[in-house]
Parts: C-alpha cells; structure tokens; sequence
C-alpha cells in the first residue's frame, strides 16, 4: 500500500475520545477515571443526585395524582353536561335562555 493511501486511511478514521475529556466519572477496573474530582466529590454529588431524584419522583407522583383527580372531574362535569341537556330538552315546553341585551343564546327543541 502506497504512503499516500495509508495517510488517508488514518485520516478517515474517527478519533477516539479520551478518558481525560470534560468531567466524565466511570469507573474502570475500580479505579475512578475522573481525574479532576476526588472520590469524596464524586461522593457527594451522587448523594446530591439521589436527592434532587427522590425530589422529582414526590414531584411526579403528585403531579399524576393531579392529572388523575383532573380527568376524574371531566368525567363528571360531562356526565353533569349530559343531565342537565336531558333535564333541558325534555319538557313539553319552549325554554329560551337569553343574554342581558336579548339575544337568544340557546332554545330547546320545543322551541322549534
């Protein structure tokens, strides 16, 4: 293979990230990898993580427990629309419901 194509090869090669870039924590072979912070930082920011985690997990539940009372009352409040419809167009007698300047905003169908 010539000098030029193996040159190129090499280059077209993506490079490999090092162990030493950014502030990565991993462990290898139980050894800390992140140079930059000491086994009592990397302590203390877990214990802040499964804090500020155990935060969102409340914050979650509350927030489903939210939804689920909130889907609750739209079903009620569509089962109330559904009566008071029925309570609305059942009487044998027109019922016009107007606004304070006489515009009729809804009839029963006896109205017709």
């Amino acid at each position: 293979m010539s000098a030029k194509k193996k040159q190129a090869k090499r280059s077209a090669k993506p490079a490999k990230p090092s162990a030493s870039s950014g502030n990565q924590a991993g462990t290898k072979a139980g050894t800390l990898t992140d140079k930059n912070k000491t086994k009592a930082q990397l302590t203390e920011e877990l214990i802040k993580l499964r804090r500020q985690n155990s935060r969102l997990k409340n914050e979650k539940e509350k927030l489903n427990h939210a939804v689920a009372q909130s889907i609750d009352q739209y079903r009620q409040m569509k089962g109330r629309k559904k009566e008071l419809q029925k309570l609305f167009e059942s009487p044998n007698d027109a019922i016009f419901i107007l606004d304070i300047d006489g515009n009729f905003i809804d009839v029963n169908c006896k109205a017709y």
